[in-house]
Formats: C-alpha cells, structure tokens, sequence
C-alpha cells in the first residue's frame, strides 16, 4: 500500500502519458489486498479505505490478514467492521 501511495502522489507531480502509466502501476498494485478481501468474503472497497487511511497516519506496518481481517500496526489490533 504504500509504494502504490507514493507512486498515486509521484503520478500527480507528472504531465502526460507518464502520469497515467504511474497511476496505472500504482492502482495495479492494490489489486492483491483487494483480491485477498474479496476472496474472505469482505467489503473490499471499506477495508483497503482503513487501509489507505492507516497508511496516510504514518501506521506504515499496518497490514490485513485475510482470515479475520484485522488490522495490525505494531501490536495494536482494531477489527473491521
């Protein structure tokens, strides 16, 4: 998540058909979190949002696990509801 996060901010700083291969590239990149929520049976739109929303908080060791779709970020748990 966060090198699609830098990448999604590095696209906008570019003019062109660059911008969109980088943007491209960086929406490529949330496909397995999403995948992996889709295949568990959650909201993947909701859970890559708290996701993104982590990250944007400096929780950069946040992550999912596709079993129980919790959150950790350095032993701190919150569930998705």
């Amino acid at each position: 998540m966060e090198l699609s996060k830098y990448l999604r901010d590095h696209s906008r700083t570019i003019a062109g058909k660059e911008q969109l291969l980088i943007g491209s590239m960086a929406k490529a990149l949330e496909v397995i979190p999403r995948q992996l929520c889709d295949n568990a049976g959650f909201d993947a739109t909701n859970v890559l949002n708290k996701l993104r929303q982590k990250h944007a908080q400096g929780l950069l060791s946040t992550s999912l696990t596709a079993t129980s779709c919790i959150f950790t970020a350095q032993c701190l748990c919150c569930k998705v509801q």
